[in-house]
């Protein structure tokens, strides 16, 4: 009896190990979200947006989660640093936001550095739900010419970064 008790706690640390090592590659992003330092703008800011800003690495078919890496995002009015997993608030402006450039550094471990270069758009959601106005269709063999005429005011149109930022370094 008293090996079989041995044994079902050798079992049930094995149990609660893997399942660390499982949940260890589902890290999400904990405590406040970072505030960029915004420089003065002719633009004045409509909103800060969260997002979440994740890295990984490529290994094999699939990817392993990174945490604990510093990543800077910037864009023209506005420069952060980010501890990954991690959330930072995004300004957005009326009318046409600008890129986010996404900066990743991990260490190697030979002793070197990677670095890992992100792009993130912000999409117009405006547009997409707005009626774009009369559309004329001309087909001419096969081939359609749509015009279009909007009257909305553009420069009032809402743009939005994406909820989640994923940074991926090659394996």
């Amino acid at each position: 009896m008293t090996s079989l008790t041995r044994h079902r706690g050798t079992l049930t640390r094995a149990g609660a190990i893997l399942a660390l090592i499982t949940l260890a590659g589902c890290v999400a992003p904990s405590g406040p979200a970072v505030t960029p330092d915004i420089r003065a703008s002719d633009r004045p800011v409509a909103r800060l947006d969260t997002v979440e800003l994740r890295t990984f690495v490529q290994r094999g078919l699939g990817r392993t989660e990174l945490a604990g890496l510093t990543c800077r995002v910037s864009g023209p009015t506005f420069q952060a640093a980010v501890t990954t997993p991690g959330r930072l608030r995004v300004p957005v402006y009326r009318g046409a936001s600008p890129d986010l450039d996404v900066v990743c550094t991990r260490p190697l471990p030979t002793g070197g550095s990677q670095t890992a270069v992100t792009v993130i758009e912000a999409t117009n959601t405006t547009a997409e739900a707005a009626d774009e106005g009369l559309r004329v269709s001309v087909g001419s063999s096969g081939t359609a010419v749509r015009l279009g005429v909007s009257i909305r005011d553009r420069s009032q149109d809402r743009f939005d970064y994406p909820a989640r930022i994923r940074v991926d370094f090659p394996g």
